[in-house]
């Protein structure tokens, strides 16, 4: 029997139809993730932390709040770079030489990061950030120092650039998750007391 050209016609074009159907619903990850078709935002991803604590003793009483917020954009599904910012408030009371005062000290830090991510849950991390850092003055005996003309306690503000590297612990595989990290800062003042490590808890979203 012969075919008519028509019905050659209709049969290419079903198996044409039905080959893009298979093409785009086998469509790999990597080309759903080039797919610049939803924006910006489907690249980002967002965490940080927040820290609290309390401390005191028999002349000093010390509350402190900071939080950490960070914005990741994703070059490559692995690879990430973006900016974190932070905030720290302490409330210090304690003893002077006309008895106790307090304060409100601030400490913030603006930076960039970059992160490459392996294995799905573990990632290398560098970060380089400016921190200021407000502190108030205290005598040989460890108690605040106030200003004669105010009575306040006496504060200063230094500011110091950290660079800092290390790697970490991610639980979530692309949607809510928590994480750890062990970083060192190459960075820290040789007379300074500041510990060279930094351990990090916070949690991200869509990391």
């Amino acid at each position: 029997m012969k075919i008519k050209p028509a019905y050659w016609i209709l049969i290419l074009t079903l198996l044409v139809s039905v080959g893009n159907t298979y093409a785009q619903s086998n469509k790999k990850e990597v080309d759903k993730y080039f797919d610049e078709s939803g924006g910006f935002k489907h690249r980002l991803w967002y965490g940080g932390g927040f820290n609290l604590g309390f401390s005191g003793g028999n002349s000093y009483s010390v509350f402190n709040f900071g939080i950490t917020p960070m914005v990741g954009y994703k070059v490559i599904p692995s690879l990430s770079f973006g900016p974190r910012v932070g905030f720290d408030y302490t409330y210090l009371k304690g003893e002077t030489a006309i008895g106790k005062k307090s304060t409100n000290l601030t400490t913030y830090s603006m930076g960039v990061f970059g992160r490459l991510k392996f294995l799905k849950v573990l990632f290398l991390h560098t970060e380089y950030n400016y921190e200021s850092i407000e502190s108030a003055y205290t005598d040989f005996y460890g108690n605040l120092l106030t200003d004669p003309n105010t009575n306040q306690i006496r504060t200063e503000r230094t500011g110091h650039d950290n660079f800092l590297a290390g790697a970490g612990y991610n639980s979530g595989e692309g949607l809510f998750g928590y994480e750890i990290s062990l970083l060192y800062n190459f960075n820290v003042p040789v007379n300074s007391t500041k510990l060279p490590w930094d351990i990090r808890v916070g949690f991200t979203y869509k990391f």
